[in-house]
């Protein structure tokens, strides 16, 4: 067994952040083991850069509520206890919410042989962008309100995610997918999220 010293926290690079982030190596894998991991806290509205990984990348939220968006998919909320996974090489961005600090743990993994960087970094996520992408959030969270009844969701005690799907001439009505109550992640914004107590706006083919 070894324990290894805290090393000072760092502040994020103004190449790779928008706001005040800090991070915290955790881990750094020696070979054969390529594992990276480290505790991220974002300020409200900090954001990452567009950026892309290597070898894909998993998160775990452990407090606050951020904002994560993969090129072309919608803007989705985050919370504790949500895990999200990024494949290689999908462009997408991730912050805070602007009311919100936000921390998650990012686990990743180097390039065998160092080949190419472990990330792939691009454009900042303006502060225009960034409200309109919050905007249509808040349009989309504002219908989601409604508790799914069916008996099925009493089994084992679960929580359950409503869906509500609507087109552009709909104004009311609301249908639960069983499929998605029962820990189907939402594929557009490929998440690997557990049932939770709160509801979800999801219009196939809607892009933020």
């Amino acid at each position: 067994m070894e324990i290894k010293v805290k090393q000072p926290t760092a502040k994020g690079p103004a190449e790779w952040f928008t706001g005040d982030v800090w991070i915290d190596g955790i881990v750094r894998g020696e070979e054969p083991s390529r594992v990276r991991v480290s505790a991220v806290r974002f300020t409200p509205s900090a954001r990452t850069a567009w950026h892309s990984h290597a070898v894909g990348q998993t998160l775990y939220v452990t407090d606050g509520r951020g904002l994560v968006q993969s090129r072309n998919g919608d803007v989705v909320e985050m919370h504790p206890g949500d895990i999200i996974y990024t494949p290689a090489d999908e462009w997408h961005w991730r912050g805070a919410a602007p009311d919100h600090f936000m921390t998650h743990l990012t686990i990743t993994e180097a390039v065998p042989g160092d080949l190419r960087p472990e990330a792939d970094w691009g454009d900042h996520v303006t502060d225009d962008e960034y409200r309109s992408r919050l905007s249509r959030l808040q349009t989309r969270s504002r219908s989601a309100t409604t508790r799914c009844r069916s008996p099925h969701h009493d089994r084992e005690g679960l929580d359950v995610v409503v869906v509500i799907m609507r087109s552009p001439d709909q104004t009311g009505g609301s249908r639960c997918r069983r499929s998605l109550c029962e820990r189907e992640p939402l594929r557009s914004a490929r998440l690997a999220l557990g049932c939770r107590r709160r509801a979800w706006s999801y219009a196939p083919g809607r892009s933020a």
